[in-house]
């Protein structure tokens, strides 16, 4: 990981949010295809999970296209219009971490402990 920090630039939210909300989504994918050995509950969090988780995604395509190239990379924007981006993109962050919170919240279903008896 330390050499790929020294590839790209930390702050990239490519570096975080891209790659794991795709990791993330296969995952979801992965497990919808074993629905079979999930209950109705389980598959419905899965479901619910994997949408928080494509909302994820698409918000990180929409920084990245829409603020991170014209406000950081090219430097098009200055003054309100730029403050008024960052802004944006500080609440967008904020969904980025609440959202895919919430949806491992909703996997934490798929954990049951079974009670054994001695």
């Amino acid at each position: 990981m330390e050499h790929f920090r020294q590839f790209k630039h930390t702050t990239d939210p490519g570096l975080f949010y891209f790659p794991t909300a795709i990791m993330a989504i296969v995952a979801h994918v992965l497990l919808l295809r074993k629905a079979s050995t999930l209950s109705l509950q389980q598959q419905k969090a899965v479901q619910t999970s994997l949408t928080l988780f494509l909302i994820v995604l698409g918000l990180t395509i929409y920084i990245i296209t829409q603020i991170n190239i014209p406000v950081i990379d090219q430097g098009r924007l200055s003054g309100a219009a730029q403050t008024s981006k960052v802004q944006l993109w500080a609440l967008l962050n904020l969904f980025r971490i609440v959202l895919p919170a919430y949806g491992l919240y909703q996997l934490s279903t798929l954990l049951t402990l079974k009670e054994t008896h001695s």
